[in-house]
């Protein structure tokens, strides 16, 4: 899903994902790729981009550099559901 968002000062886009999983074959994840690609290509350059989704990835146990980020509770486990503050 696309959207479009016009402020005072910019343009933004917000492309909504979900990405096939790590078991899925390879070329529905190709034409996945494909798409995602030519999508962001359709926005305008001057545009801020924002892409958020489910692509899907796991968190192992090794997570130097983002310890402000991934909670210790859920490391290498479930998905954490604390709200991030950025």
């Amino acid at each position: 899903m696309t959207v479009g968002l016009r402020t005072r000062s910019t343009c933004a886009t917000i492309v909504q994902v979900y990405a096939p999983t790590d078991a899925a074959v390879d070329s529905d994840k190709d034409v996945f790729y494909h798409q995602l690609d030519a999508v962001k290509d359709s926005i305008p350059s001057y545009n801020m981009k924002i892409l958020m989704g489910d692509f899907n990835a796991q968190i192992g146990p090794n997570i130097t550099g983002s310890e402000n980020v991934i909670c210790k509770k859920h490391r290498g486990t479930t998905p954490c559901t604390r709200s991030l503050k950025f």
